[in-house]
């Protein structure tokens, strides 16, 4: 028998960045409106509190679910730069006009600068960037929150609504992600299924969280025992045995490598004997998802209404 190790994590993404106005760690914050004036909006955010001028005409963009929002409002031709690595969801929706502005992780700060933005908006993954950004334009992190997954969802639509003058428009948006969430609880009962969620990486897999799936959908995550080893600072391995003993009834697989443009998961290697055993496996229901669209974005309204239709189709 051929075990595929994979790793279960439960690390939690601690970042540091500050704020503009006050020097303060980052904090799990949904980012919202403090104070306003006929021009301004003060935003508390996840990395602090900015004053942002309403309606920027030039906005650099950090998180691919934010352009999928700014796309529902009609409002892509405000981007002026996006990092490298588009989501092939949204690469048609992107304009050849619109500059590369670095990685997820490595903004480039003399691109940035030479755009003159007057918005730049980033998530936790350029938290450590903050200070730098802020010095070029007001700057402003709109994170997602795990135990409130889609009211963070919502109050971030809601939010560019508020600063770009679109409230009525992200109104309508969110209200159709409450129909189509109704519809599949309805039509698909999720919340009767037991799942595994699980992430690729380099021949490596891990057990994940996926909010959507779990905490919006209400699927069940399936439970997985495993053999306590001697030194409990190392991780555990967990074989396709270990999967077949959790015996979910879908397995959603996300492949890192894929997304990021190295080698792809090898499917035939990984459904094994053991994983061929589950009632996943016989049901038709190890599902791949799509790679870019779960690794590299989420939490927009384009993105967040995709997901839900992936993991529906797949039910």
């Amino acid at each position: 028998m051929k075990n595929i190790s994979v790793v279960i994590l439960t690390s939690i993404l601690s970042l540091s960045s500050y704020s503009a106005v006050a020097k303060e760690p980052e904090k799990s914050v949904i980012a919202h409106v403090t104070s306003a004036t006929a021009n301004t909006l003060s935003i508390t955010h996840a990395a602090g509190v900015t004053k942002v001028h309403k309606n920027p005409q030039r906005v650099v963009i950090f998180d691919f679910g934010t352009y999928d929002s700014l796309d529902k409002l009609g409002l892509t031709n405000r981007v002026v730069g996006l990092p490298k690595s588009i989501p092939s969801y949204i690469k048609d929706k992107v304009s050849p006009a619109v500059s590369v502005v670095g990685g997820m992780k490595e903004p480039d700060l003399k691109a940035i600068e030479l755009l003159q933005p007057d918005l730049i908006i980033i998530t936790g993954r350029q938290g450590g960037s903050y200070d730098a950004l802020s010095a070029i334009a007001p700057t402003i992190s709109l994170t997602t929150s795990p135990k409130d997954y889609l009211i963070s969802v919502n109050k971030n639509a809601e939010l560019l609504g508020a600063i770009f003058d679109k409230k009525e428009e992200a109104k309508s948006q969110i209200n159709l992600l409450s129909q189509q969430l109704t519809s599949i609880k309805t039509e698909k009962e999720p919340s009767q299924l037991s799942a595994l969620t699980l992430i690729h990486n380099d021949g490596r897999f891990a057990v994940i969280h996926q909010p959507i799936i779990f905490d919006v959908l209400g699927m069940k995550p399936a439970k997985v025992i495993q053999k306590e080893r001697a030194d409990k600072k190392k991780r555990v391995p967990l074989t396709t045995h270990e999967i077949a003993q959790a015996n979910p009834d879908v397995i959603f697989i996300v492949d890192r490598s894929a997304a990021i443009g190295a080698t792809p998961l090898n499917k035939m290697q990984f459904e094994d004997a053991e994983l061929r055993s589950t009632a996943a496996f016989k049901n038709g229901k190890v599902v791949y998802l799509t790679p870019d669209l779960w690794y590299l974005s989420g939490g927009g309204l384009e993105s967040t209404a995709a997901q839900m239709t992936e993991v529906a189709n797949a039910l």
